[in-house]
Parts: C-alpha cells; sequence; structure tokens
C-alpha cells in the first residue's frame, strides 16, 4: 500500500537518498525522473550504477527543468555523459516563458520487474534529497500498490521526450545542443532569484529574529556544485579488513557495527536494503554483481557476505584481507586477498602501518584510493577502474 515519507522526522530512512540508495542498484532495469531543479552533485553517488545500467541495456531519462535559466550547463553535460549511446535513454530540458517546470517525480523498475515511484516535494538536488524537509508519496508494486497507477506517472515522464520547443521541451543529444541552449540564454543564468538589479541598493530594517536551527544531515554535502572532473583525481573511500574466521561461516563477513553503518550504509535490522558487490579477480576482470542484504544478529556481529570466500578453506596462517573500493553510495568493488596471494604481503604491511587498535584484535582501517595507490601500485583494482580513481 502507499507510504507516507516525512524527512522532517530526521530519521534517514524518510529520505530520497535512502530510496534511493536501496533501489538504484547496478541490475536495475530503468530509472527515470522529472525535476524541476537539479544538480549534478545529487546524481554523482549514482553515476557508475547508472553508467552500468544503460551499458546492460537499461533505461535511464532524465526530463530536468531549467526555470529561467537554472540548469547549469556543466551539470546538463555530466548528465548527457550518462545517457549518451544509450538504446532507450533520453535527456529533456524543459523550460517556458511564463512558468516554471516543477514536478518531482521518480520511476524505478527492478531487476525483478517490480517497479517503484516517489511523487513529492524533493528536487533531484543535493539538498532536495539529503537534507532538506521534504514530502513524498511512495508506490510499490512489491506491496500491492496500483500497476496502472504506477504506469501513468512513468508514462508522463515518458512524454516529455516525445516533445519539442514548441512545448518547451529542447531534447539533448549533443554537446552542441547544450551550447545552444546556453547561447539562447535558456540554461546556466545561474540562480537569478537572489540577483539584486543594478543601481538599486536595499535597505533593510533590523532583523527582529535570527536563524538558530541547522539541519544535521545523514550524508556529505560537497561544497563546490558541478561535475567533478572523472579519472585519477578523484578519491574514494577504501576500507581494508582482515574477516574472521566466524566458527566456520567466514563466507558472511564479519564487521563492527561502525563499518556496516557508516562505511556500507546498512541500517541495522532493516531487511529490504541491499547494497551490490562485484569482485575484482586476480588480472583485474570485474565479476558478477552480487547483491547483498546486510545482516545483523543479536550477538552484534554485522555480516556481509563474499561470492570470493566461496569454496575456500579459512587459512591457518594470516587472516584473509578484504579491500573493498565505494564506488557509489551503495556499490562496491572488492578484492578478497589470501595469505599465499603474492599481493597480500604488501596490503598487510599497509594495514600494519595504520592500524592503531590492540594487538590480537583483527585489524580494520578506512583510508582511500590516492593512498592505496602509491602503496599498491600494481594492484589489479587499477587494471579495469584505475581511470575511476
Amino acid at each position: 500500500m502507499a507510504e507516507y515519507m516525512d524527512s522532517a522526522h530526521d530519521n534517514k530512512a524518510e529520505f530520497i537518498r535512502y530510496w534511493l540508495d536501496k533501489n538504484l542498484l547496478p541490475e536495475t532495469k530503468s530509472f527515470r525522473v522529472q525535476s524541476g531543479y537539479f544538480s549534478y552533485a545529487a546524481v554523482e553517488p549514482f553515476v557508475q550504477v547508472l553508467k552500468t545500467m544503460v551499458k546492460n541495456g537499461g533505461s535511464v531519462k532524465f526530463v530536468l527543468g531549467s526555470n529561467r535559466g537554472s540548469l547549469i550547463a556543466k551539470d546538463a553535460k555530466g548528465i548527457l555523459k550518462i545517457v549518451k549511446g544509450g538504446s532507450n535513454c533520453s535527456f529533456t530540458v524543459v523550460a517556458f516563458k511564463n512558468a516554471e517546470f516543477h514536478p518531482k517525480c521518480y520511476h524505478i523498475r527492478r531487476s525483478d520487474d517490480s517497479e517503484t515511484v516517489l511523487v513529492g516535494s524533493g528536487n533531484l538536488t543535493q539538498f532536495g534529497i539529503s537534507l532538506n524537509v521534504e514530502a513524498a508519496i511512495l508506490l510499490d508494486t512489491c506491496t500491492g500498490d496500483n500497476l496502472a497507477m504506477v504506469q501513468e506517472i512513468k508514462d508522463a515522464i515518458d512524454k516529455w521526450g516525445s516533445l519539442d520547443e514548441n512545448d518547451g521541451a529542447y531534447q539533448i543529444k549533443t554537446i552542441q545542443d547544450i551550447e545552444d541552449l546556453r547561447q539562447s540564454k535558456i540554461i546556466d543564468l545561474g540562480n537569478i532569484e537572489t540577483r539584486i538589479p543594478r543601481g538599486k541598493v536595499l535597505h533593510q530594517k533590523k532583523p527582529k529574529k535570527v536563524l538558530k536551527k541547522s539541519l544535521k544531515g545523514h550524508w556529505t554535502i560537497s561544497k563546490s556544485p558541478g561535475v567533478k572532473s572523472s579519472g585519477p583525481k578523484s578519491v574514494a573511500t577504501v576500507l581494508i579488513a582482515e574477516i574472521p574466521n566466524a566458527g566456520g561461516r567466514w563466507k558472511q563477513a564479519n564487521f563492527d557495527q561502525g563499518t556496516f553503518e557508516n562505511f556500507f550504509g546498512l541500517i541495522i535490522g532493516d531487511k529490504t536494503q541491499h547494497i551490490s558487490l562485484q569482485e575484482v579477480v586476480a588480472n583485474g576482470n570485474l565479476g558478477s554483481i552480487e547483491t547483498r542484504q546486510g545482516v545483523s544478529v543479536k550477538s552484534h556481529n554485522y555480516r556481509v557476505e563474499l561470492a570470493a570466500a566461496a569454496g575456500l578453506d579459512y587459512p591457518s596462517t594470516s587472516a584473509p584481507i578484504g579491500v573493498f573500493i565505494r564506488v557509489s553510495s551503495n556499490f562496491f568493488r572488492y578484492r578478497l586477498l589470501m595469505p599465499t596471494d603474492p599481493h597480500y604481503s604488501v596490503v598487510s604491511a599497509f594495514l600494519a602501518t595504520r592500524w592503531e587498535g590492540p594487538v590480537g584484535r583483527k585489524r580494520r582501517i578506512l583510508t582511500d584510493t590516492k593512498e592505496l595507490r602509491k602503496a599498491w601500485h600494481n594492484s589489479p583494482f587499477w587494471v579495469q577502474v584505475g581511470n575511476l580513481f
């Protein structure tokens, strides 16, 4: 049945970002959105997921408003890079002379063909999905919601892709299309709502009240807007952890609560939340996508299953080491190193120099790809995915 979501409660699960984290996975079949305002920072955590969807033949469609020129050209170019080359993908900019384009509707079709939509107040901006107080209604065919209504919302988003400039819809297929809109002053005018006309000075009385309340936020908010540069200059968070035997059940890797929640982004007790893992094998090739549910038990063990550990005996000498790179908020690439792996000693030494915990405990640290690359320059990670970091 329909669900009401309201981020005023400061519950992480009530934010649009949480809904996206849970449903926008590499194996997802389609993602559609229409949003009055947009910032690339909002989709940046999902770029690799969206590109994987496009590569796999999925459908990704963006319909974005440029109200009084609000859409930034650099952000538009970032979206074009995501959808370009996709057989069932599109990017539409909507702008009117005398009105705003102001809907906020999101549609996702999962790998099992179930569908979910979110319709609410939150724009596809960093603040709209992650920090602002927003409200929305969720529909999900998995919980018995009406498929016809879900399809109606999907079709409403798709309709913009069939319209043209006479309807206020501009179909973006090339960089030149974006440049044409910029030169026509349809996009890239910035936030003109706050501009003061030249020659005018505003005299304001001393305010009687001042703002005191700041919202905490559950996700990091970027300080600089716009598309970040791709390539080796991008830095991703890395977890390096020794995997305990856990009574012979080490295929389900045990982690502490902080790692479970803060690195993997999992919520204790939430059985609906999933993350995606992808093994990087010895030659740098990428394995199949693994969709995993976080497991939390009364013994305060927090587990994530690793396919790479299947069929392997736990070593009698030293603990296996897992290296996990956070590609996006719910998508991780990893390498499992056994003591016999030629790279094991390098990573173990790197771990030893940074571990500050007590002797005898399984070592676990957070670092980043920039630091790891210095110590482990010939890692299989850099063969296929090095261009990301």
